[in-house]
């Protein structure tokens, strides 16, 4: 259906037992907790840019790991950042 389309990125919504382990699809994660994150990170694979959600919204760190939390809407300029340096890697290989 998009196979026509020339898009750099596409945002979707529920797929995460698709994409989970696909290493070539970069995951922006959302969670609600921290029970949610770990069962939503358990068996994901990078590339991760970053952890949203309510999750990101309580957390007393900036990131789990190396995976930075981004309060949407307040840092969502942040996470535009994350997806523009993929984007210019990507376009750099």
């Amino acid at each position: 259906m998009l196979a026509k389309e020339q898009l750099d990125i596409v945002f979707i919504e529920g797929f995460h037992s698709l994409i989970a382990k696909r290493q070539d699809v970069a995951k922006i994660v959302a969670a609600k907790d921290a029970a949610d994150l770990e069962r939503m990170l358990k068996g994901t694979e990078p590339p991760i840019l970053a952890l949203t959600g309510l999750v990101a919204e309580n957390a007393s760190e900036p990131c789990y790991g190396e995976i930075p939390f981004i309060k949407v809407p307040q840092e969502g300029q942040k996470l535009v950042q994350l997806i523009r340096a993929m984007l210019e890697k990507q376009a750099s290989h």
